[in-house]
């Protein structure tokens, strides 16, 4: 899934290796442990990587290859298991930790052992240095670099929620920042589902509006109208506890949904109503022509807004 949110993070007294690592060790888990944030991804990040220069002049002194170093990295810089240790309340797992976590250490990993029993270590064959990886993603932000944060959401999640949090959460994270280092918006997909919302409500109450006055211009009767008045909202109302009940979203889709079912509810309340005003200009008492007129079209009315639901 792709991030609904992204957040920048810049600085002027990290650079983008430094920020890289602030950012996984800080930052991350702060906002993967929101409510419905499946992931946190970074764009732009750099990984710290120790790299090893080979002088070749020196490896053929030495009668060395390419493949011998190779092995040497691979057999000595290891991390091995070492048992646990057990107790009535806890189990603890040990480890032995590799030997070689800096340039130095590296520098120090014997290779082969020379004549005279000299030891061949990897400084005499090559340069250590700690930098960073390759880098194959860069983040900006007006020309200056930066590091993103993806945020992704769960299937189930509402995306307005989780963006809402994410960005309380960018607030409070920005408190407790190294100073000089800033985390902002950089882009927020639910913007345009804010807006796609705020429309679809302007189109209901537009949609409302109209359908009463086109009823009580072809009706005639402000009384006749007043029934479709009231069946809407009272339609709606029940759809939202329906929506409630069943613990759906109020999203984009429902919403465009609502606006089309106020087309049927208005086509059933005019059947309904106009049956009714016509048995009552047959001579009927009102009461009876409610009740004859609506069982007689009850049935119908019914039947055809099951099949276009």
């Amino acid at each position: 899934a792709d991030p609904i949110l992204w957040l920048n993070m810049s600085s002027s007294t990290m650079d983008t290796l430094q920020l890289s690592d602030y950012a996984e060790r800080y930052v991350v888990d702060r906002f993967s442990s929101l409510d419905g944030v499946a992931q946190v991804r970074i764009g732009g990040r750099q990984r710290y990587a120790m790299r090893i220069w080979l002088d070749r002049d020196q490896l053929a002194a030495r009668e060395l290859t390419v493949a011998d170093v190779e092995a040497a990295l691979q057999n000595e810089n290891v991390e091995l298991p070492a048992g646990s240790i057990e107790s009535a309340q806890r189990d603890f797992t040990l480890r032995v930790e590799r030997s070689y976590l800096k340039p130095e250490d590296f520098a120090k990993l014997p290779l082969s052992k020379g004549e005279g029993g000299y030891v061949v270590r990897l400084g005499d064959v090559a340069r250590v240095e700690l930098t960073s990886a390759e880098r194959r993603a860069y983040f900006q932000s007006n020309g200056v670099p930066n590091v993103g944060l993806g945020i992704v959401r769960n299937s189930t999640a509402n995306a307005l929620d989780v963006a809402r949090e994410a960005r309380a959460q960018a607030e409070e994270v920005q408190k407790s920042l190294p100073q000089g280092t800033n985390i902002f918006v950089a882009f927020d997909t639910t913007t345009f589902i804010d807006a796609a919302v705020e429309r679809v409500y302007h189109t209901l109450i537009e949609a409302v509006v109209l359908v009463l006055v086109v009823i009580w211009v072809f009706l005639g009767s402000a009384r006749a109208a007043l029934i479709p008045a009231v069946t809407v909202p009272v339609c709606l109302i029940a759809a939202f506890i329906a929506l409630y009940a069943f613990d759906f979203s109020i999203n984009l889709l429902t919403l465009l949904a609502l606006v089309l079912c106020i087309g049927l509810v208005v086509d059933d309340a005019i059947v309904v109503v106009e049956n009714i005003q016509r048995r009552i200009d047959l001579g009927e008492p009102p009461l009876v022509a409610a009740k004859r007129g609506t069982g007689q079209v009850a049935f119908a009315v019914i039947a055809t807004t099951a099949v276009l639901v």
